[in-house]
């Protein structure tokens, strides 16, 4: 099981602070990998889709990569 990550109410201020304009996908993204250091981030739900789609396909070019295929469907 992860770890559960908080984040600080200030650093959401910030982030809003910062963009009170204009806040976006990308800054929400970047704020939210710079405040995690990397650990999360956010991906198109399009390029999510063909990772689960490649998980699946590994499985089916051989059994030996079903690992790849496991570890794929965890962090997803």
């Amino acid at each position: 099981m992860e770890k559960e990550v908080r984040i600080d109410r200030c650093e959401v201020m910030k982030l809003y602070e910062s963009c009170i304009s204009n806040l976006s996908v990308h800054s929400i993204g970047q704020w939210l990998k710079a405040t995690t250091d990397g650990q999360f981030v956010i991906l198109p739900r399009e390029t999510a889709e063909q990772v689960i789609d490649c998980a699946v396909n590994i499985k089916h070019f051989s059994d030996e990569l079903s690992y790849i295929q496991e570890d794929i469907e965890q962090w997803m």
